[in-house]
């Protein structure tokens, strides 16, 4: 920064609206780093100066020495409305900054759910889009090990669609796969069938042996165990006569525990599914279909009503009849 920096940086920042609205005319200045007074004032979460900024029609697109846009900062923030104002007013999405990566894929990347959710209620086609990287919000979900990011992507959005799609290395999303367990469970078990566990990349690794190259020596056991591969490690073995349950196994029996259900319950399309049970009807359902309840009705109503009034209980004794009747046809 600059040592007379612009009043319109340090109001964008605090979100004093009427320093930025005083200095309007430096709206499209960059500092040294190359942020500007929109990118400051989404980062900072201040809606008020963002919405200012935009009616004075700013360039929404800017970047900073990075190539990051006010966009991007909003998705790594998780800023859903700020999203909604700025892909209103022109924002790209798919802009790239200088690593390759877009707004979208950061939102999954940094486990902001509502930000995504607000990228594709604008556009569901960002779902299967690719970036720099060739990679899809899939890839980037399950890189950030978020678990309710990538729940949202699969069971909102079915991204488990995406399963079998490599990035401009090779890998598919299970290649960069690092865990937790719940992660490589979900992505495992999210579609009818599992993802490929033979697929290889670029550098012609198979997902199991990715995660071994990347210090992931658990899920590199489960993975290998689950496609065949013998091995030990802290999930089992996979040989005869170990005496521990083989990893390939818990892939499976782990996915089928009570304590699992609420992790598959929402994905339609996943095997591990446990479909909610019917709930019977209960006992005062059953009668009020058989006609007890307005039968016991019919009989304590005409004795009150001729109490109070004769043309009143008569009308009800014919009502009663009627109902009599009725009954009689729906039963047979």
């Amino acid at each position: 920064m600059s040592s007379n920096p612009r009043p319109i940086f340090a109001a964008c920042l605090s979100g004093d609206v009427e320093v930025v609205r005083a200095n309007l005319f430096d709206r499209d200045e960059q500092m040294p780093e190359g942020y500007t007074p929109l990118s400051l004032a989404v980062s900072a979460g201040h809606s008020a100066v963002v919405r200012l900024l935009l009616r004075e029609g700013v360039n929404v697109n800017a970047s900073d020495g990075q190539g990051v846009t006010a966009l991007m900062h909003a998705a790594m923030h998780g800023y859903a409305e700020l999203i909604d104002l700025l892909l209103l007013h022109g924002a790209k999405a798919m802009q790239l900054q200088h690593d390759g990566r877009a707004a979208p894929g950061l939102a999954a990347l940094f486990g902001r759910p509502a930000a995504l959710g607000a990228f594709l209620r604008v556009d569901p086609e960002l779902l299967s889009a690719v970036d720099g990287r060739g990679r899809t919000l899939l890839h980037w979900a399950v890189a950030s090990q978020h678990l309710v990011t990538l729940k949202y992507l699969l069971g909102r959005w079915g991204a488990a669609t995406l399963l079998e799609v490599p990035d401009a290395a090779g890998d598919a999303p299970l290649h960069v796969c690092r865990g937790p367990e719940d992660v490589l469970l979900l992505l495992y078990h999210c579609g009818p069938q599992p993802p490929s566990l033979s697929a290889r990349n670029h550098a012609g690794h198979t997902a199991a042996e990715a995660a071994s190259a990347a210090g992931c020596n658990e899920v590199a056991t489960l993975l290998r165990a689950a496609g065949g591969e013998g091995g030990c490690g802290e999930g089992g073995c996979a040989e005869d006569g170990c005496g521990k349950a083989a990893p390939s196994s818990w892939l499976e029996t782990r996915a089928g525990s009570a304590q699992m259900t609420p992790l598959f319950s929402f994905l339609r399309t996943s095997r591990a599914r446990v479909p909610p049970a019917r709930v019977p009807r209960g006992a005062w359902c059953h009668a009020l279909r058989g006609g007890a309840l307005l039968r016991g009705g019919a009989l304590i109503g005409p004795p009150l009503l001729f109490c109070a009034s004769p043309a009143a209980g008569l009308r009800e004794c014919l009502a009663y009849v009627l109902l009599l009747l009725l009954g009689g046809v729906l039963r047979s």
